[in-house]
């Protein structure tokens, strides 16, 4: 059943124009201008500007056919300890929230818009606007209320489309998001802070293209996302951004604000990954999506430097068995440079990638072994992602707990490094709630001195345990020692380490790179 309802925003309208009327009739009279102002008082030579009517037409046509596939969604879900986006990027799903009470958690009443994708019904918004909710209702332009079916939702992307039983429903038209260049005009529509703001339009331009970074990849795990200074606001999740041809070019799904609100940064999801989770979502109610095995993170600069790579590379820490990236002979310590001919400029640039692309397609990798610098390109046909799996980037980080201590284990500062070592034993594993194991036997990193070329080039950090330098195993700070030893003064020398830590359900978790140090004269 459809009802119909009439938003008004008078209230706003009117006290914005009475304050204005007040303070041009005050200021007239003050300063007796009320007479000044006449046509036959201006000077000579004064020049009006018209406004550029191409322009002007352009975003008054975009709004008259974008306007009708834009739709408000209010949603229902019970309230819940938030959980905070990293500072300072957040999503901007909007509304009132109900207070708490005792004995019972209220449902939290939120905001957020979308847009008609295909006329029989079906909506795109973001994931993050209908997760958990318990009732979603979809209103039209013409204030025409839906209750609206999740159809499918796909966390990775932030998107969801919801299906509302009508027909001939007007729909956006899709655009191409390569297509897409920096200074382009662009036009948000959406519900922003409030339900009597349905179907605002606002206007700026593309700031940029392929933001892939670690923080924006807890805002979406697939996209490399649009940047816009469109003025998008809280309410504004799930809208469209379109250009001037009124085609969509992403939908929007975050910004970055010390305030919580507009301060000129705005993400969108492109629109090509938009049309094919869409499409899939609709035919499938899920996602298939590639899957390569591997666990990730950046190479140092210090190896950078000494294998003259990109420093978007992404280094292999972790290869799953039987994986396609182990079926490809990928390893621990490989750095992939480039996919299909194209540089990293990111390393997180690897996930995206892998992520929009199919099980069954295959991607051309080019690898730089971190131990020889030996250069290959190598094929892999992705498997299919499992469920809770995409693909991990992690930092290398330290010991969550301190710098455990060994008891009788052998330790050493080495000065000229800028680092403090000691013998991993069983007790300094046990500290860490970890079972002893051979693997783990190595030098542990205990403090790195902040101003060292270990801490600021190779990014070595406490609590990592050092495993091999170059290609022989060290298993002590003596043999550490002894191979360091070796190594001429001056020359720059590859080490690799090992990062232990604990994992789900108490599981281990390792993850190995490969740096670079420089033994100074």
């Amino acid at each position: 059943m459809s009802m119909k309802r009439k938003s008004s925003i008078a209230v706003f309208v009117v006290v914005a124009f009475l304050a204005g009327a007040f303070f041009v009739t005050a200021g007239a009279n003050v300063f007796d201008l009320g007479g000044a102002l006449s046509e036959n008082s201006r000077a000579e030579g004064t020049t009006e500007l018209k406004a550029p009517d191409d322009l002007q037409s352009a975003f008054v046509e975009v709004a008259d056919v974008v306007n009708p596939t834009v739709v408000q969604i209010q949603s229902s879900k019970e309230a819940k300890q938030r959980r905070r986006m990293p500072a300072p990027f957040r999503r901007f799903f909007g509304g009132p929230r109900g207070r708490e009470d005792e004995g019972q958690r209220p449902l939290r009443q939120g905001i957020g818009s979308g847009v008609i994708v295909r006329s029989n019904g079906y909506v795109v918004t973001n994931n993050h606007v209908v997760e958990d909710t318990e009732e979603t209702t979809v209103v039209m332009e013409d204030g025409t209320q839906y209750d609206a079916e999740i159809v499918g939702a796909d966390p990775m992307s932030d998107l969801a489309v919801l299906k509302v039983d009508e027909t001939d429903l007007p729909t956006v038209s899709y655009g191409d998001s390569d297509n897409v260049q920096v200074g382009q005009w662009a036009m948000a529509f959406g519900s922003p802070l409030s339900k009597d703001l349905e179907n605002t339009a606002t206007a700026g331009i593309i700031s940029a293209k392929g933001r892939v970074s670690r923080t924006t990849s807890n805002i979406n795990q697939i996209a490399e996302l649009i940047q816009t200074d469109v003025a998008i606001n809280p309410g504004n999740s799930g809208g469209p951004l379109v250009n001037l041809q009124g085609e969509l070019i992403g939908i929007n799904s975050a910004i970055a604000s010390k305030t919580g609100g507009y301060q000129g940064v705005g993400f969108a999801i492109p629109v090509n990954l938009v049309k094919s989770i869409t499409d899939q979502l609709i035919e499938s109610g899920n996602v298939a999506r590639g899957y390569l095995g591997v666990s990730f993170g950046s190479v140092s600069p210090a190896l950078v430097q000494d294998l003259d790579i990109s420093r978007g590379a992404a280094q292999i820490e972790r290869v799953q068995p039987g994986s396609a990236a182990d079926d490809a002979g990928l390893q621990v310590g490989d750095i992939i440079t480039a996919i299909e001919g194209s540089d990293l400029s990111n390393f997180n640039e690897l996930r995206t990638t892998i992520g929009s692309k199919q099980p069954g397609d295959t991607v051309e990798m080019t690898i730089v072994s971190s131990q020889n610098g030996d250069r290959r390109t190598v094929e892999v046909e992705l498997g299919e992602r499992p469920d809770d799996v995409l693909a991990s980037s992690e930092e290398p980080g330290g010991s969550q707990d301190g710098s455990p201590q060994g008891g009788s284990s052998q330790k050493e500062t080495m000065d000229d490094l800028g680092l403090s070592l000691q013998t991993v034993t069983p007790r300094l594993l046990q500290r860490q709630r970890i079972r002893p194991s051979e693997e783990y036997q190595g030098a542990f990193i205990t403090n790195v001195e902040s101003r060292s070329y270990a801490y600021q080039e190779a990014k070595l950090r406490e609590g990592l345990i050092i495993t091999h330098v170059g290609a022989k195993r060290v298993r002590s700070v003596e043999e550490f020692a002894a191979a360091y030893n070796e190594v001429e003064a001056g020359s720059t020398f590859r080490v690799s380490v090992l990062q232990v830590g604990r994992g789900p359900g108490g599981s281990t978790r390792t993850a190995t790179s490969v740096t670079a140090l420089r033994k100074p004269s």
